[in-house]
């Protein structure tokens, strides 16, 4: 009776280290993928920079095997199901953009416009220090170009932006 007790208590434990894990595991993945754009989503999965369609669908496929909501089981609680459920959507969100497309050549185009925002705002601050660094107030300029990397970390912003953090500290 002991033996049977004990073996059926270990696994129980087991599986609810199991549970545990895949709740952790949500939870990484949530915070690893919200607000990222479907190319990014895929490539956490470890999908290529621009994965194809082919990809997306063999990587979503293995992803549906073990995180579907339908994979949780009864009785857990409604949070943990929420987040199953909202990791679940953002994935297949990203996997229909990525495989329909009429859809993946839209986010191509919002993607490409959203880096040309970003790209002009960096330019924007960069000619706002230039001038600023002319007149010898590298702090300022430094605090301009920390934005602009934030927003483009292009070559020249580097550049600008190593400048000025080196003359306005040169420690």
């Amino acid at each position: 009776f002991l033996v049977v007790t004990r073996n059926i208590c270990f696994k129980n434990e087991k599986k609810q280290e199991r549970f545990e894990e895949f709740v952790s595991r949500l939870e990484e993945m949530k915070s690893a993928i919200k607000g990222k754009n479907p190319y990014e989503v895929f490539a956490y999965f470890g999908g290529a920079e621009k994965c194809s369609s082919i990809e997306a669908e063999r990587i979503y496929k293995e992803f549906v095997k073990t995180n579907h909501p339908d994979k949780v089981p009864k009785g857990t609680k409604q949070e943990i199901v929420n987040l199953c459920n909202e990791v679940f959507s953002i994935v297949s969100d990203a996997h229909d953009l990525l495989v329909n497309p009429e859809k993946r050549v839209e986010l191509e185009r919002k993607i490409q416009q959203a880096d040309a925002n970003k790209q002009m705002k960096a330019e924007e601050l960069i000619s706002q220090a230039v001038p600023l660094m002319e007149r010898s107030k590298f702090r300022e300029a430094y605090n301009l170009l920390k934005q602009a990397k934030e927003a483009y970390p292009s070559p020249m912003v580097q550049l600008y932006f190593f400048w000025a953090k080196i003359k306005a500290d040169p420690q």
